[in-house]
């Protein structure tokens, strides 16, 4: 009786709701990588599946974990970090998390965009924190943006040799993050929610980080999540 995740007609047929699924597979997303340290590469569509269970609800199942990653202690903490100072627009410490990761300056912005939709902490004005977490930029602030894209992305190799710079822990997360946002997308989940799952999980990670453990959380932790993971070959 399981389906695809992104088969909304079946989720409503189930009784549920596709935006509490697009939460739930966010939330599992975001335990996986600020808590578990140990991520799918591949969550697509089909490899995500929901499923009613025999006690009357559901659950998500997460199959095929032939391309996964394990991420490092170091880089989950500082990862957590950084997300952290994003959120809260701390510049002191989104920056201390940059350098920890090897991130440069000017990379950090578009990092920044592509995380939490806003310039990072500290810059010039009119580059400042404007408009509540996970609204869309103000035509003006976008159109600054797409300049600077224009100018510092444009040429062919200048996206390729961004992505390059960055730690490949970074380009593993990105890419998960990016194919849950577009699963969560379709089901009708929003920015603003996925930012407070992000920022719930960073934060728990950055605490356990700062008080000295930077552990793996065992598997079974997203049972809060409602997720089941299913290793096959």
């Amino acid at each position: 009786n399981a389906r695809r995740v992104d088969d909304v007609q079946h989720i409503r047929r189930m009784g549920v709701e596709p935006a509490v699924v697009a939460d739930c597979l966010t939330r599992a997303i975001a335990r996986l990588v600020f808590a578990c340290g140990f991520v799918h590469l591949d969550p697509h569509p089909g490899n995500v599946l929901v499923r009613a269970t025999e006690a009357g609800d559901w659950e998500l199942v997460l199959l095929d974990w032939g391309m996964s990653r394990e991420l490092s202690p170091a880089f989950r903490a500082d990862h957590a970090a950084l997300w952290c100072g994003l959120l809260a627009h701390d510049a002191e410490t989104t920056d201390a998390a940059a350098r920890a990761l090897g991130v440069k300056p000017a990379d950090l912005f578009w990092l920044s965009l592509a995380f939490v939709a806003r310039p990072p902490p500290g810059l010039a004005a009119g580059q400042t924190l404007e408009g509540p977490l996970g609204a869309r930029l103000s035509e003006a602030a976008r159109k600054k943006v797409r300049a600077r894209a224009l100018s510092e992305l444009g040429a062919a190799d200048a996206a390729s040799d961004f992505l390059r710079r960055l730690p490949r822990d970074q380009l593993y997360v990105m890419r998960v993050m990016g194919i849950a946002r577009s699963i969560s997308t379709t089901l009708g989940g929003d920015a603003p929610g996925r930012l407070r799952a992000y920022g719930d999980a960073a934060a728990a990670a950055h605490a356990l980080a700062r008080g000295g453990s930077r552990g793996v959380e065992p598997w079974r932790s997203l049972a809060a999540t409602r997720a089941v993971l299913v290793l096959r070959a």
